[in-house]
């Protein structure tokens, strides 16, 4: 989303790379950032002209505007001070240096609601007492979880405690891993796993053999941390959400 944090940014990385002074302006023709501050906040009806029309950029006696487009929605326009055939080579690629940088951070956003919304999940799976299957599921599929993919309940008890953050991060890492397994921190410091089981093959028959190849990557891990103790608590299949409480 275009706004001002993302405009001063912008305005600061150009000036730095070409010393080439520059405005963002919103879809209702709002000065969002300026090189000069001044300028911030008032209206400029030629931005607010060339986003109603079906132009993508003009150019004036002080510089080039050029629509700047988010997801083919035109978003806001920016505005390159100086003179105009200095500034022709170099207008099309400044335009783009925004575009990619508004993709950036709406990828960047999306990644921080999808951690939240994990996280929220996560903490309802193991102690929502109150919350339907329906409800389960159903948040479970707006986050690419597989509702009724076969899993295997796994209490990690490590002693001492520390701090797993960035071991649940890269627990994609392990061979033996995928992207259907849940894996949280539980409320007293624990690490919880939710293993997902292959049901193409013989996979189910033999799964402890197949837990045992899976927690030699955890062990590995873990011992990085320090002198620790390991214990792993193994559950029973389970294939309904509802059940891993």
């Amino acid at each position: 989303m275009l706004n001002r944090e993302i405009g001063q940014k912008f305005i600061k990385k150009i000036y730095e790379k070409m010393e080439i002074p520059v405005d963002v302006i919103d879809e209702k023709g709002v000065v969002l950032a300026s090189f000069d501050s001044k300028f911030f906040g008032s209206f400029y009806k030629p931005a607010y002209d060339l986003i109603r029309s079906r132009n993508r950029k003009e150019e004036l006696t002080d510089g080039i505007i050029l629509v700047v487009k988010e997801e083919e929605r035109r978003v806001g326009v920016i505005k390159i001070h100086g003179k105009t055939e200095i500034l022709r080579p170099v207008i099309d690629a400044i335009g783009l240096t925004m575009e990619v940088m508004l993709e950036c951070e709406n990828q960047y956003e999306q990644f921080q609601k999808y951690n939240r919304g994990r996280d929220i999940f996560d903490q309802a799976l193991l102690y929502g007492n109150n919350i339907s299957q329906q409800v389960l599921e159903s948040r479970a599929r707006v986050l690419g979880i597989l509702p009724e993919a076969v899993r295997v309940p796994i209490f990690v008890v490590v002693e001492p405690k520390k701090d797993f953050t960035q071991l649940i991060q890269s627990h994609l890492d392990n061979p033996m891993a995928s992207e259907q397994d849940i894996v949280t921190i539980s409320r007293s410091g624990r690490i919880v796993i939710f293993k997902t089981l292959d049901q193409e093959d013989k996979m189910l028959a033999e799964y402890r053999f197949a837990i045992e190849e899976y927690l030699k990557w955890w062990t590995t891990e873990l011992q990085k941390l320090g002198e620790i103790k390991i214990q792993y608590n193994i559950g029973t299949i389970q294939n309904k959400l509802i059940r891993y409480k």
